[in-house]
């Protein structure tokens, strides 16, 4: 593993764009967190931006990433603003702004969600303009790429063609349904990670009508695109690798079939977890399709995350199609399959685990690993600056790739990614060595692995340290 340079962990400081926020509030207009969490609605949305709320309810409609603008309404949006924007937009915050938050004050409970990182020092602005001059340079769009569709069309094509593979096919031999099962389950996966993933970050097109559909194609393969939305977008990438927040990483802390992060309890058969989890992983996608009608009704992921609620659009979308993916997915193998009954379970369990190994080997590199930081929320507040915390928490594998990049739908460019969700996946080969470049020069951390099979490795060697209850230090100790 290369670290670049060691972690810019400056102390908490008070944030400027919060100063200017507070400053420019109507005289003598405050509201609550529980005040701004009743607008969260798109004729109704409220954000809360650095302490202060902004009605953008009139923007909504005009909002050039679409209906990512309502995402997380009526709940901190600090770091998910700043990481989707140039720092320009904020120029536009101040005719929007209605008052001040009187309780934005760092906690969390399950009235108020507010973290708060520590000063960046300069790196991210930095960093920013670097990549918006790399964009007008080449002249390319960050949220366009046209490999993408080429990408999207055989990826579908591939989920039809092996479906029918698998269940219909080949009825006298049932050799063959399983290859197709194996591949099945890849283009699902694939589905995920290149097409749903770019899509539900605003990130796929520049077209939001086309880009909504296309986050649509999580639902039609067996999971949600608003739970993916609320776990990932706003619990994941707001607040990786801490803990208490990021909903990607989150474990009961009473016990789970694994073991992450010290301070959780440590039972005795996670000393086994490198062993078991190569395996187990793969129920990763049955747990995305069956355990997203539990969220949607509670609303609650783990005991704090509270999502917010869908619409009625959203929850229209998400039971039809749910109705959809279950019918194809398990009622029409079961009820017309040559193979049968028994048989087409069989299949349906090897795509299942198939799609949920490659989600869970390729996802779980990026932060569960060796060199990743899991920064510690004190009082409410992380010690790093933002942008420095994705750095810290999240490892490259093969940057710069073409095939990796396409294969994994750029998570092998995940720091790029935390860094700039909104830009689509396939620019970040180009964007790395502005990036590294950039941490080098700022004394933050840039972290990679060569290969693929060296990120595998330092994944199940962490959760081998972990299972065993050793202590691991990382850079969120600093």
């Amino acid at each position: 593993v290369k670290a670049v340079a060691a972690a810019a962990a400056a102390g908490p400081q008070p944030v400027a764009a919060a100063a200017e926020a507070q400053a420019a509030a109507p005289l003598g207009r405050s509201v609550t967190m529980a005040e701004c969490e009743k607008h969260c609605t798109p004729d109704d949305c409220w954000l809360v931006i650095d302490g202060a709320a902004y009605d953008v309810s009139s923007f909504v409609n005009s909002h050039p990433g679409g209906e990512m603008i309502y995402v997380h309404a009526g709940r901190d949006n600090t770091q998910i603003f700043d990481s989707y924007h140039p720092d320009r937009v904020r120029g536009m915050l101040p005719k929007y702004k209605i008052a001040d938050v009187s309780d934005y004050t760092p906690g969390k409970s399950r009235e108020q969600d507010v973290l708060v990182y520590g000063d960046e020092g300069g790196f991210y602005r930095e960093l920013k303009k670097r990549v918006q001059a790399k964009f007008k340079e080449t002249g390319k769009h960050p949220r366009f790429h046209p490999e993408m569709l080429i990408k999207s069309a055989l990826i579908l094509a591939g989920v039809a063609l092996t479906w029918y593979g698998a269940y219909f096919a080949f009825p006298g031999c049932l050799a063959l349904s399983f290859l197709c099962a194996v591949g099945l389950g890849f283009f699902r996966a694939e589905v995920g990670m290149s097409i749903q993933h770019d899509a539900n970050h605003g990130s796929y097109t520049t077209n939001n009508t086309l880009g909504y559909i296309m986050g649509l194609t999580l639902d039609c393969v067996g999971a949600s695109s608003w739970v993916w939305k609320q776990v990932h977008v706003n619990g994941h990438h707001a607040y990786t690798n801490v803990p208490t927040h990021d909903t990607d990483v989150w474990v009961d802390q009473k016990g789970d079939v694994r073991r992450i992060v010290e301070g959780t309890a440590h039972l005795w058969f996670y000393k086994l977890q490198a062993y078991y989890l190569p395996i187990l992983y793969g129920a990763l996608s049955l747990k995305s399709m069956f355990g997203d009608l539990t969220l949607i009704r509670t609303l609650l992921y783990g005991d704090t995350h509270r999502f917010v609620a869908p619409t009625t659009k959203e929850a229209i979308l998400f039971w039809s199609l749910k109705a959809l993916s279950f019918s194809y997915l398990i009622g029409l193998p079961a009820l017309y399959s040559p193979h049968g009954l028994g048989a087409a379970a069989a299949l349906f369990l090897t795509e299942q685990w198939t799609c949920g190994l490659t989600l869970a080997y390729l996802f779980q590199v990026a932060h569960v690993t060796l060199p990743a930081s899991w920064p510690k929320a004190e009082g409410g507040r992380i010690k790093m600056g933002w942008a420095t915390a994705q750095c810290a928490t999240t490892v490259n594998f093969c940057p710069g790739s073409w095939f990796w990049t396409h294969i994994s739908g750029g998570l092998n460019h995940q720091v790029e990614h935390h860094l700039f969700p909104g830009i689509c996946h396939m620019h970040y080969p180009m964007l790395y060595p502005v990036v590294k470049a950039t941490c080098e020069e700022f004394g933050v951390p840039y972290l990679s692995y060569d290969t693929f099979p060296e990120a595998v490795r330092g994944h199940f060697t962490y959760m081998h340290k972990v299972g065993q209850g050793f202590k691991i230090p990382t850079l969120g100790d600093a």
